[in-house]
């Protein structure tokens, strides 16, 4: 519980260190692709979830960072948040599943100087067998 209390409080911490640097963009649903510029926070809805995101070049690659969580409602409940962070080299792409049938991909730009965020079509999903 403590562990949990310190990474929201971080997380929390970020969000507003980057909002108040260099402004939060809201992209809601990155339906049509939605461009992130370096350091500049990004939040958008991922399924019934919030998110907020960022990256940074760093030795030519896309440094990504995005925690995901349910919203608080001040009641002291606790749910569950979901850090995830990536390495992207330029061109290629890394993609994050939402656990609700959709899936972001995240595409660093040959000069990481920007990354895309556009939703992938899922085709088939269940177990193979």
């Amino acid at each position: 519980m403590e562990k949990l209390t310190t990474l929201l409080k971080t997380t929390l911490l970020t969000a507003t260190i980057f909002t108040s640097a260099t402004g939060l963009a809201h992209a809601g649903n990155p339906a049509s692709g939605t461009v992130m510029k370096p350091l500049q926070g990004i939040t958008f809805a991922a399924g019934p979830k919030h998110a907020v995101g960022y990256f940074y070049p760093k030795d030519n690659r896309c440094k990504l960072v995005v925690t995901i969580a349910d919203t608080p409602n001040g009641t002291g409940e606790t749910f569950d948040v979901l850090r995830h962070e990536a390495n992207v080299g330029p061109g290629d792409f890394d993609q994050l599943n939402l656990n609700n049938g959709e899936t972001l991909e995240f595409n660093c730009a040959n000069d990481a100087r920007i990354m895309v965020i556009r939703p992938v079509e899922n085709i088939a999903t269940g177990t193979v067998k």
